[in-house]
């Protein structure tokens, strides 16, 4: 007996039995969204870094009409260029006769699938491969240094390329050591690699792990008081970005297993202080691997179809070509939990340095050519005071 709709005499069918939904997996994409990323396509499959090294110096006074202070570029031949090879990353599917005929069309109770159907399936599915590769490519060339391949394999170490690598530091956590002012340390350092160039902001980047063992450092808790009772910093918050150091926004990153490994996509034993600036976070796209794209500037998605002569399949060939890369690797800092850092046997100023000034001793009235009466209240202050109308 069929089960009847209550009320009526209808039947229920599999379409008013059901609901469709797709199960689309979590593709993390924070680093398009959170950093300053200059992305540009180029018309070869290789990029071209040149690295200029300029010095400054102090001018020194000189009598007018005297000679002047030279000018020093640095040493003939320290100028250098770089190629970096932009790998290829080729994507595509199949889709055969046999493999929508006499198929039900998701979602409908008597209407059959159709070509259109399932290419429109694995188009979702290649842009969400995209998507992660571009992420994961970033979070080893934007921050890292290195691209990696899916199993943890180094295939191209831009550190090397680039003659520079990330600070890497380590922090107590939990220990009581004073977080604040070790993380106001790590910016100096990494400002000093920075020179003159203009920072908006920071950002430190870790995974939940590492994101609980800041909210929960006694430092950030004695910090802010009453944290039990403070929404934002309670458990079910801590999604949320919160900033402490005046300037330094606290942010979780969503991390994500990738396909066919155990391995996740962004470090889970480390945080990485982030400088925001533009112009530090590049991506070029190479042109693909087709007749057609010889020396055309890159784009970021190339399609190309191709239908089987004899109708039984319609094949999609894609690629990205991209690279990402820091213009300044060395204004990274990585921070890890273990034994904290003694950031002054890093350079960290105020320790075994001085100033010219810090020597400065006041001169005394008669050094400034004052006298007695001179070093008192200025002229006609002690008459004003004496007058009993003054205002």
């Amino acid at each position: 007996m069929p089960l009847l709709i209550p009320g009526t005499t209808d039947a229920y069918t599999m379409g008013t039995l059901t609901e469709a939904f797709s199960r689309i997996p979590y593709v993390p994409g924070q680093l398009n969204a959170m950093l300053p990323i200059h992305s540009a396509g180029l018309p070869t499959t290789t990029a071209l870094i040149e690295h200029r090294n300029e010095t400054f110096d102090l001018i020194d006074e000189r009598a007018y009409n005297s000679g002047h202070s030279q000018v020093e570029l640095g040493k003939a031949g320290t100028d250098a260029m770089e190629s970096i090879y932009i790998p290829h990353y080729p994507h595509g599917f199949t889709i055969r006769a046999t493999e929508v005929r006499a198929r039900r069309r998701f979602g409908t109770e008597n209407e059959f699938e159709m070509t259109e159907d399932q290419q429109t399936r694995y188009f979702q599915t290649w842009q969400r491969s995209i998507d992660f590769s571009w992420e994961y490519g970033g979070i080893g060339g934007f921050l890292f240094g290195i691209i990696p391949d899916r199993f943890g394999n180094i295939r191209y170490d831009l550190r090397k390329k680039m003659k520079r690598q990330p600070i890497r530091l380590k922090f107590n956590f939990g220990s009581g050591d004073n977080l604040f002012k070790f993380l106001n340390g790590a910016k100096w350092l990494a400002q000093q690699a920075l020179g003159t160039y203009p920072i908006t902001g920071w950002t430190l980047l870790g995974d939940k792990p590492m994101n609980d063992k800041v909210i929960y450092d006694p430092s950030v808790q004695k910090t802010y008081y009453g944290y039990e009772q403070t929404a934002w910093l309670r458990d079910d918050h801590t999604k949320k970005p919160f900033t402490i150091c005046d300037d330094i926004k606290v942010v979780a990153y969503r991390n994500a297993l990738i396909p066919r490994t155990n391995r996740l996509a962004f470090p889970t034993k480390a945080l990485v202080l982030i400088p925001e600036m533009q112009d530090q976070f590049q991506r070029r796209f190479a042109p693909a691997q087709t007749l057609t794209d010889i020396n055309e500037v890159g784009a970021p998605v190339t399609l190309s179809p191709y239908t089987d002569p004899h109708n039984e399949f319609v094949e999609i060939k894609g690629q990205t070509n991209f690279i990402c890369w820091n213009q300044r690797y060395e204004s990274m800092v990585i921070i890890e939990h273990g034994e904290t850092t003694d950031l002054e046997a890093l350079g960290y100023y105020g320790q075994d340095t001085d100033s010219v000034y810090d020597s400065v001793e006041d001169l005394t009235a008669e050094q400034l050519g004052l006298t007695e009466q001179d070093v008192g209240n200025p002229r006609g202050l002690e008459e004003a005071l004496a007058d009993p109308n003054a205002a």
